[in-house]
């Protein structure tokens, strides 16, 4: 099989007996040449592994707010319930991918995540940042940099569908991107294959935005070439 195998973690409900993955990731992974397998919830950490060995990347899809305790702060009112068996599946495979050395993206909870794993905290509320219109549409600016220079404009129009975003950065991870108001919006590990987490949701705007299809796409070829390198 030549397509890429990309591991993508799903949402789950607190308590909730099943789980799910929005179609516009999947849609977004094989408009880029991805084949899209869901990572399930509730599996235990050597099962985990034992998958991620026999794929080419990971994928940390958005979804519900992370347990603030795993940030070492107390819940604020505002933050959502969170999912402590997605919590954990999620902060097992990043372990597990940074090990391996396998590509990872991560988009809008994803970035969070990856910043939680690494030591980083979350602002647990912000206002201004969920807007009313439709998915595809940009909501406000950011400002690029580094490993995201070659795949957005400087200047860049994206949406926004959070009211959570990183506060204290993780040690390993580098900015590559903030919001006009001043929050960091993408980050990435200097030196990594391929470790890279916006806040935004480019899987909405691939077929409206060049940007976000290279941003499927270059993933993608990272996850070709680490394919074509451990085989």
């Amino acid at each position: 099989m030549d397509k890429p195998i990309v591991i993508l973690t799903p949402s789950h409900e607190e308590n909730g007996d099943s789980f799910c993955l929005k179609q516009s990731y999947v849609e977004a992974c094989e408009e880029a040449g991805i084949l899209p397998l869901v990572l399930p919830i509730g599996i235990e950490k050597e099962t985990i592994r034992g998958i991620l060995s026999s794929a080419d990347g990971l994928f940390l899809t958005g979804g519900g707010d992370i347990d603030p305790c795993l940030y070492g702060e107390e819940k604020d009112e505002r933050c959502g319930t969170p999912s402590h068996l997605r919590d954990k599946l999620e902060l097992d495979a990043v372990e597990i991918a940074l090990e391996l050395g396998i590509p990872v993206l991560g988009i809008c909870r994803g970035v969070q995540l990856m910043n939680v794993a690494l030591g980083g905290t979350l602002y647990q509320h912000i206002d201004g940042h969920r807007q009313t219109g439709e998915y595809h549409e940009p909501h406000h600016k950011v400002t690029v940099s580094d490993v995201l220079e070659e795949i957005y404009p400087k200047t860049a129009y994206v949406n926004s569908f959070h009211h959570q975003v990183i506060n204290k950065l993780a040690d390993k991870l580098e900015v590559c991107a903030m919001s006009e108001d001043g929050f960091i919006e993408g980050v990435y590990i200097p030196g990594h294959r391929f470790f890279v987490g916006v806040q935004w949701h480019p899987e909405r705007m691939v077929m409206t935005d060049g940007a976000a299809r290279r941003l499927f796409c270059e993933f993608a070829r990272h996850c070709t070439e680490y394919k074509l390198k451990e085989n």
